[in-house]
């Protein structure tokens, strides 16, 4: 093939190539911010002016590059160029997974331009990204995909990913009104002690086998326990968790527990596990007490869609539907 028509073949059907961050990352952001635009939320915006602002270090991006959290997860991905027009983006990244899990890595940002959609380079993109996972030794790769994106789905699923749990994603606003209704009898709300770590970790085991704690929280030991470290790490980043269980009625289990994550940013993060028995009013009394407590701020959660009981109590107190998202996973053994 001569050299002319081989130019003429990259002008029109592209190639894929590494990420570089000093020429990449202006281009990458408007692709990300054209191709999400409708899902992106309030960090999702400040991750692309934190890109864009990047941009323009030049040659000091380099050094800043393995300190910051955006760029270090798009300098591993793979991008698909058409001339000097980027219109393809997948990115990699590890996950952090606890070392007994083996290493896990993050498919993110898996977006091509409306105008070359329908082309194949998603998958050749995902089939670059997951060849680079083989070769660093991962063991897994986890992404999220909206439920209602049925190309994407059936793609990762041809590829081999798996889906292990849908989730709902929920926000209330501190302004939301509070409902007007009497507090539940009999139920008992209190702080674990710490010992009790194992009882939240059965109950997690019987309730969430399946997906975990939501994303890139995988059903493990170390998120039970109530670890120095942990509580050192929060302190210093002025961060805090209070958890609130209820015992069962033989007193020999936990049949709910519920966290919630304070911090420096207008938004407080819930965990909800709440067994069947005695459901509504263990649901009814926990959600009081936190939006009693906690709800001069926004609350967030993820919580699986198939729980629609504890749904209809979030939709009571307030709570908004932002999305719903499917976890996939692909063990690459």
């Amino acid at each position: 093939m001569n050299t002319v028509r081989s130019l003429d073949i990259l002008q029109t059907q592209g190639y894929m190539r590494r990420v570089n961050l000093q020429t990449d990352l202006a281009q990458l952001a408007d692709l990300i911010e054209l191709v999400f635009a409708s899902t992106m939320d309030s960090s999702g915006r400040a991750a692309l002016r934190e890109m864009r602002a990047m941009s323009r270090l030049g040659a000091g991006l380099r050094m800043l590059s393995h300190f910051n959290d955006v760029t270090s997860g798009v300098h591993l991905g793979f991008v698909w160029m058409v001339g000097d027009r980027l219109v393809g983006n997948v990115s990699i990244y590890p996950a952090h997974y606890p070392p007994s899990l083996g290493k896990t890595w993050i498919v993110a940002n898996v977006g091509v331009h409306p105008d070359f959609q329908g082309r194949g380079i998603a998958r050749q993109l995902m089939q670059a990204g997951m060849s680079l996972i083989q070769d660093r030794e991962g063991k897994r790769a986890v992404l999220q995909v909206d439920a209602d994106n049925h190309v994407a789905i059936r793609l990762y699923h041809t590829l081999g990913f798996k889906s292990e749990r849908t989730w709902v994603l929920w926000k209330r606003p501190a302004t939301a009104r509070y409902p007007d209704t009497a507090t539940p009898d009999n139920v008992y709300i209190r702080h674990p002690r710490r010992s009790e770590w194992v009882d939240e970790w059965r109950l997690a085991q019987h309730l969430r086998a399946n997906g975990g704690l939501g994303w890139l929280r995988p059903l493990h030991p170390d998120l039970f326990k109530h670890r120095f470290w942990k509580m050192w790490g929060d302190w210093l980043n002025f961060r805090a968790t209070e958890r609130l269980v209820i015992r069962a009625d033989d007193d020999q289990s936990f049949s709910a527990s519920a966290w919630i994550e304070t911090s420096f940013t207008s938004i407080n993060k819930l965990t909800l596990i709440i067994s069947p028995h005695h459901h509504e009013h263990n649901t009814h009394a926990l959600l009081q007490t936190i939006i009693r407590r906690f709800g001069n701020a926004s609350l967030a959660l993820e919580h699986p869609a198939d729980d629609t009981e504890t749904n209809r109590w979030l939709e009571y107190y307030g709570f908004h539907r932002q999305r719903t998202v499917i976890n996939m996973a692909w063990e690459t053994e």
